[in-house]
């Protein structure tokens, strides 16, 4: 009797493992990427500027083909939260990568006090143009790997004043699940928005600084 009740727990316990590693397969992954705000900048405050943002990444998707092995349910979209400095952060919902880098600029001219306007091509205030070249999450030797690369100008009237190419790469081991990714993606994120220097920009392109 006591066997018999030991093979029908074995067998409970094996489908019960087999289920659970079928639910943790199935599970939609949830990456998240958390932007944190640089120390507040005031060299530009009040100026004015229309911002133009363009992805001119080769595809849609920002998984390459080992972390779409790794990731197989992912949606196509990620939280996103921003933080300032030692603050906690605000989750702000579901973007898609190259709406998050468009998002994430926006609140850094607003966050440095600057007047963002619609602007348009004949206009005498500079527009600043920020074309996505790359934003990839990838996997190589057991690591996680997540690129950002795009291009900043300074524009008036359709001429180009100046540029600053910006590329930045993190990598974290990786572990079971799928927290280290974030902490990758969240790294080079904060890294590459944040580099960009405004001043530099403006001052290379001949704009008057108050």
């Amino acid at each position: 009797m006591k066997k018999k009740m030991d093979q029908k727990l074995a067998k409970a316990m094996a489908v019960g493992f087999l289920v659970s590693m079928v639910v943790a397969c199935a599970t939609i992954p949830e990456l998240e990427v958390r932007y944190t705000l640089p120390a507040p900048e005031h060299g530009l405050r009040g100026m004015r500027v229309s911002f133009r943002f363009e992805d001119a990444r080769q595809g849609s998707s920002f998984l390459a083909e080992r972390a779409r092995e790794a990731l197989p349910h992912f949606p196509g979209t990620i939280y996103f939260s921003v933080a300032t400095k030692g603050g906690s952060g605000d989750r702000l919902g579901l973007f898609r990568p190259e709406e998050m880098v468009k998002e994430a600029f926006e609140r850094r001219l607003k966050a440095m006090g600057m007047i963002v306007s619609p602007g348009s091509p004949g206009s005498g205030e500079p527009e600043l143009h920020i074309v996505l070249n790359e934003f990839l999450l990838d996997v190589a030797n057991r690591r996680w790997v997540a690129t950002v690369a795009y291009e900043a100008s300074l524009r008036k009237r359709g001429t180009v004043l100046s540029t600053q190419s910006i590329r930045a790469q993190s990598e974290r081991l990786k572990l079971i699940g799928w927290d280290e990714a974030n902490s990758t993606l969240s790294e080079v994120f904060t890294d590459s928005v944040n580099r960009l220097d405004f001043v530099e920009l403006f001052r290379q392109g001949g704009i008057p600084i108050p």
